[in-house]
């Protein structure tokens, strides 16, 4: 990937002025989010600046339990945003489904401090008219070199309408800027901060303390920023309208290392890499480079994301050695009707099935990420999943998510369209993902949807026999009773949590703390 040099070079410029240009004291802002991996660039780029930062983890979500907050807890966050008196709090509103708990913090904030507040993250990209009725300023796109040059305005009063990336609410109008381009060479990024210094949690109280040094097993980092596709499902089909730059930037193989060398050092419990670009497979030079450094420097086991049809045998025979464990892999349906013209994937089931192929040739564990409650699968589509996951090597296992209707992306206006669905039932006001983002068997749904989901469920495990669950896919009472099969579900997972876990337990990859966490959510996803 050929970078622009002069774009390169004038963004470094830019970095280097906004050093020491005055000391803003900046309260950033994850809204349940422990892991917020943008928010942790943020910080050390401002301190390096010479400006002050306090941290706060309000709250966290994790599949499908995160708890309403408390009195309590309004009361524990206003308390340190007076503590601290920033110049201005930086909320990083990262989901649509969180829009209304921004939206009551930043209400307190005014009322209680008076002080600025503005919003970043992917909703107030998406929806930025909609979140300065709450926010007196919103940041479009990447948020550091904007965020420096911000705080570097806001501290020396210098004019903060006319900053790139931000959109201001001013005597009632709103002055919109232009989008800045991505920053072209992200190696330029110093280390995401992961210290204690000035951060703290609020959740049942306020903890002094990041959230990793007590909860993290598996590191999750990008070795790239961006996605090739636009998913009609993902915000990232938004994003591409909104950016104005390739896509897809990646870090130097000694850019990465350097900071994989760090986490170990910063974050010693850490016994995975979970890498989390959208496509990891996409350059075969870098891979090259990768496999090599990484097996001599870092050495851990590390599971990566990828589409199907770029999973070829020699990605996998080499990282394997390097220590990659896992495949993840997003098919999101079995019909190649719904990938193409619902979903904007043009992934095919020939595809899915030789990339499986591959994973089970070299040993390679292999998760496939679907989407369930899709009210565009007619029967026909649904029974080609289970014939899909039929016809491929096992044991595989999923992450099933139930489709959620974020607002503006394309899918949203093509249910709305269609009838499936309101414009109250988009995220910003149905907050579906805090009841389910991950697939559980206890949410109501139709009786056919169960039906399916459940016999999908179990067709990734070897000992499950494929003619027990084609003869479970023909029978008339699984079909009207589908609640039935929970039992064997259940047993299922025990099974397979057991099988996985232990040996993951014992390589010292996962805390006990994990794991009883893990059992919390089986036992009340599955109930």
């Amino acid at each position: 990937m050929k970078l622009d040099q002069q774009r390169m070079q004038e963004q470094a410029e830019f970095i280097r002025k906004m050093s020491d240009k005055g000391c803003c004291r900046i309260a950033l802002v994850s809204i349940y989010n422990f892991e917020n991996t943008s928010i942790r660039y943020f910080i050390p780029m401002l301190r390096q600046a010479g400006h002050q930062v306090q941290v706060i983890y309000f709250k966290d979500y994790y599949v499908n339990d995160a708890l309403q907050h408390t009195s309590k807890d309004e009361d524990d966050f206003i308390s340190l945003i007076r503590d601290f008196n920033p110049h201005f709090v930086a909320l990083s509103v990262g989901s649509s489904t969180i829009v209304e708990i921004a939206q009551r913090l930043t209400d307190l904030i005014h009322e209680k401090t008076g002080t600025f507040v503005l919003w970043g993250g992917i909703h107030a990209m998406v929806a930025p008219d909609e979140s300065l009725q709450f926010a007196d300023a919103v940041c479009l796109g990447e948020g550091e070199l904007a965020l420096l040059e911000f705080a570097n305005a806001f501290i020396n009063n210098k004019d903060i309408t006319q900053i790139q990336n931000i959109w201001v609410r001013k005597s009632g109008k709103i002055i919109k800027n232009d989008v800045r381009p991505l920053i072209e060479n992200i190696d330029v990024l110093p280390l995401p901060d992961y210290s204690n210094e000035n951060k703290f949690v609020v959740k049942s109280g306020i903890v002094p303390q990041d959230p990793h040094q007590f909860t993290t097993w598996q590191y999750l980092g990008l070795s790239a920023r961006g996605c090739p596709f636009s998913c009609s499902f993902c915000m990232n089909s938004i994003l591409k309208s909104i950016f104005r730059c390739r896509a897809v930037r990646r870090k130097t193989v000694d850019s990465l290392i350097h900071e994989l060398e760090y986490v170990r050092q910063t974050l010693p419990h850490v016994g995975s890499i979970g890498f989390i670009d959208e496509v990891f497979l996409i350059d075969k030079d870098w891979i090259m480079e990768f496999k090599d450094k990484y097996r001599e420097k870092i050495n851990m086991p590390f599971l990566i994301q990828n589409t199907p049809g770029l999973v070829e045998d020699w990605h996998l025979s080499e990282l394997k050695k390097a220590g990659l464990f896992e495949v993840g892999m997003g098919i999101q349906s079995g019909s190649e009707r719904i990938r193409k013209k619902i979903f904007h994937r043009n992934t095919t089931n020939e595809e899915v099935k030789a990339a499986a192929h591959a994973c089970h040739r070299h040993g390679i564990d292999l998760k496939f990420d679907l989407i369930f409650d899709n009210p565009f699968e007619n029967e026909s589509d649904k029974k080609e999943l289970l014939d899909l996951l039929l016809s491929l090597p096992r044991p595989f296992e999923f992450c099933t998510y139930s489709l959620v209707w974020f607002p503006k992306v394309p899918i949203t206006q093509m249910g709305i369209d269609k009838g499936f669905i309101t414009a109250e039932d988009t995220e910003d006001k149905a907050h579906k993902a805090f009841r389910q983002w991950a697939v559980s068997l206890n949410y109501k749904r139709s009786t056919d949807e169960q039906f399916w989901i459940s016999l999908s469920m179990l067709t990734g495990k070897p000992w499950v026999p494929k003619a027990f669950i084609k003869w479970l896919s023909k029978n008339s009472t699984v079909r009207k009773k589908p609640q039935i099969l929970a039992p064997l579900i259940k047993l299922n997972s025990y099974i397979y949590w057991f099988y996985k876990g232990v040996p993951v337990l014992l390589k010292g990859q996962i805390s006990l703390r994990l794991i009883r966490k893990r059992w919390k959510y089986i036992l009340s996803a599955l109930k």
